[in-house]
């Protein structure tokens, strides 16, 4: 990173950090959240942004916007270190990012949904993970800095975004094992996992993801379940039990079984 680059990355990713605290995003009592704020400084965003993209506040500050780093640099930059999400890819990378009439298939996620569901993770140290879509590549970062880049895997359907997630993840200095597949399918090789963390909405939960994570580890991802879709869906934390630890509240899927221990509205 060179030296205003740094400048503009330190400048803003304090304010976006005072912010989130000020939000109560994360408790400044607890260790194992207040970490993520650590980690928001190890792995900047900008790393992970292209210099045009789609600006998409979380509240009204700013305003939706396309971004570019050539023709508006500070422009950018604020956007990057905002709360917002940022749109990088559209239709699968048919339409140009810029374009709000076709579908967002890649984002980077504003921080607060992010460190919300990295909270809810309730990573330990001697955890390994499996992401379900790689997308920027951001938080597959934000994992292996919390952990190693050797305790995470991360699967992404779109090979393009595979070879820029990897890419950004090395100008970060992140690099956890990023394959091509079908999240659907997990990925059995390097299984089983601690928690399986899920980026893309779900309605169903595949029976791969249950199968490939340990008695006790948890699934946590976006459910977005059919009559959910307008508000949004919900923030949801699955613990994967075996029978004989069947608690209310919980669904059998095979010879395991789900108990949902966390959900709160997206």
């Amino acid at each position: 990173m060179d030296v205003w680059a740094a400048v503009r990355f330190h400048d803003r990713v304090d304010r976006l950090v005072g912010s989130l605290t000020a939000a109560r995003v994360i408790d400044p009592g607890d260790w194992r959240q207040r970490v993520w704020l650590a980690g928001l400084r190890e792995v900047p965003r900008h790393f992970f942004v292209p210099a045009r993209a789609y600006a998409v506040p979380v509240s009204a500050a700013g305003g939706v916007r396309v971004i570019d780093r050539g023709e508006a640099a500070l422009d950018w930059w604020d956007a990057v270190y905002s709360d917002s999400t940022i749109v990088t890819q559209r239709d699968g990378g048919l339409t140009d990012v810029t374009d709000p009439a076709g579908v967002a298939t890649c984002s980077l996620s504003a921080p607060l949904v992010a460190l919300r569901f990295l909270v809810l993770a309730d990573l330990a140290d001697h955890h390994r993970v499996l992401e379900i879509g790689t997308g920027t590549g951001w938080m597959a970062a934000m994992l292996s800095w919390r952990l190693s880049a050797d305790q995470v895997v991360s699967v992404e359907v779109d090979k393009e975004l595979v070879e820029r997630a990897r890419g950004s993840l090395e100008r970060a200095g992140r690099e956890p094992l990023v394959v091509a597949g079908d999240g659907a399918d997990g990925h059995p090789e390097t299984s089983p996992y601690d928690l399986v963390h899920v980026t893309c909405s779900v309605q169903e939960v595949p029976m791969a993801w249950v199968e490939q994570t340990r008695p006790g580890g948890a699934i946590v991802l976006p459910w977005t379940p059919s009559q959910a879709t307008r508000s949004g869906g919900f923030q949801t934390r699955l613990v994967v039990l075996l029978p004989r630890q069947f608690a209310p509240g919980g669904a059998q899927v095979g010879d395991q079984l789900v108990e949902i221990l966390g959900r709160r509205q997206m």
